[in-house]
């Protein structure tokens, strides 16, 4: 399946050729339903074909997305239950689910995965099962894996994806009841007077219950880190259990596969050192090796500011280097017109280039739009557009 991506200043489209014939309930179904979650295509017709237009204005495809960023618990609730809303609306509606493409680049994105888009791909040729549990896949290589709950559930859903009969309206069953309860008890208020808390703190009033009180503290405090602790320790011996069926149901992916305990570090007992002294050896110095990298800097690439704004000059040392309006982003321009994470620059060898993240105004070099995923290399003196803050690369 050939994708390109056509983008001018009023939007951005992924453009993939139609390969099956939509029949005219269909076409009519899709030409007036918006659904959310939902990416239905244009069909345009040129040169003897139809093309399906897509348009991903604004937004990232899950690859690109996660080349930066770990999947935690949260991302990955709002994934499923997002893939599980986009599979019951289809049905409603009287479309196939095994049309969404799950591949990670045709899976778009909003900022920190807060909202996410599976496109209708009417010719798409996967059984849902083996597109799923191949997405799945993907994703466990982009967990967090310190975060235990995103790692069981992660774990848990792809057990059950590589078994015959799955289907994507079987989430509700694996996530979205449980994920429901938990979104209840999050909107319930902590209690008080010594309550544990969902951000892990103790609520007492010591200043008026006097020691009676800091004792009532104390207890408490104690008890909650015991709670815990046989909770992390139940839930390292679940996860255990969960790698060894998963490793069984599918030795090919998951052979490499280890479930490793750190050891905790409060309940570490040193145990006696004895010094045994080793017999002399006569040593000789040796002339060192010096580094290339110890004498040789690597190039470094300089985007000098020439705004009218309040932008400044941003220096490339490391690479991948994220340009965007987020203050967490490696070239920071403090500009409204500028998206948040808007471009990207990487370097292969001395060379160094540039592509748009689907930004809303766009990226222009040497006077050219950006493509969505089209990589330009920089020369020397490039003038480079981020919106309308102008920088010149030297």
């Amino acid at each position: 399946m050939k994708i390109d991506y056509i983008r001018n200043l009023m939007a951005s489209h992924m453009v993939i050729e139609q390969s099956e014939e939509l029949e005219d309930w269909e076409r009519e179904m899709i030409l007036h339903s918006q659904v959310d979650g939902i990416l239905f295509a244009e069909c345009i017709r040129e040169d003897e074909k139809e093309n399906l237009w897509y348009d991903i204005t604004g937004k990232q495809a899950l690859d690109v997305f996660l080349d930066s960023a770990a999947i935690n618990y949260g991302m990955l609730c709002r994934f499923l239950l997002g893939l599980y809303e986009a599979a019951e609306k289809l049905e409603s509606f009287l479309l196939r689910t095994d049309a969404l493409l799950l591949e990670p680049e045709c899976i778009f994105v909003t900022h920190k995965m807060e909202q996410v888009y599976f496109c209708y791909y009417p010719g798409s040729v996967k059984e849902p099962s083996g597109a799923f549990s191949a997405l799945m896949e993907y994703l466990l290589t982009r967990l967090d894996h310190g975060d235990v709950q995103a790692v069981e559930l992660a774990y848990g859903i792809y057990e059950q994806a590589i078994k015959e009969g799955f289907s994507l309206l079987k989430l509700r069953e694996l996530f979205c009841v449980s994920y429901e309860k938990d979104e209840k008890v999050k909107m319930q208020e902590p209690e008080k007077n010594g309550a544990y808390s969902e951000n892990g703190e103790l609520q007492a009033r010591c200043e008026t219950d006097g020691y009676a009180g800091l004792e009532q503290y104390s207890a408490t405090e104690n008890s909650v880190n015991l709670a815990k602790n046989k909770n992390r320790s139940a839930a390292k011996q679940k996860l255990a259990k969960l790698f060894q069926r998963v490793r069984e149901a599918k030795g090919g992916f998951c052979a490499g596969l280890r479930f490793r305990e750190k050891k905790n570090n409060e309940n570490f007992q040193n145990e006696p050192f004895v010094f045994e002294p080793e017999e002399e050896t006569e040593l000789r110095q040796a002339r060192p090796t010096v580094l290339l990298t110890e004498i040789t800097k690597h190039p470094e690439g300089i985007l000098r500011y020439e705004g009218d704004g309040a932008g400044r000059d941003l220096k490339v040392c490391d690479t991948p280097y994220i340009i965007g309006s987020e203050e967490n982003c490696d070239g920071y321009i403090p500009s409204s017109t500028v998206s948040r994470r808007h471009a990207r620059i990487t370097r292969v060898e001395d060379i160094y280039f540039i592509e748009d993240l689907n930004s809303s105004n766009g990226t222009f070099v040497g006077g050219e739009l950006l493509n969505y995923r089209a990589k330009m290399s920089l020369s020397k003196n490039e003038i480079i557009v981020f919106a309308d803050e102008k920088f010149r690369f030297i």
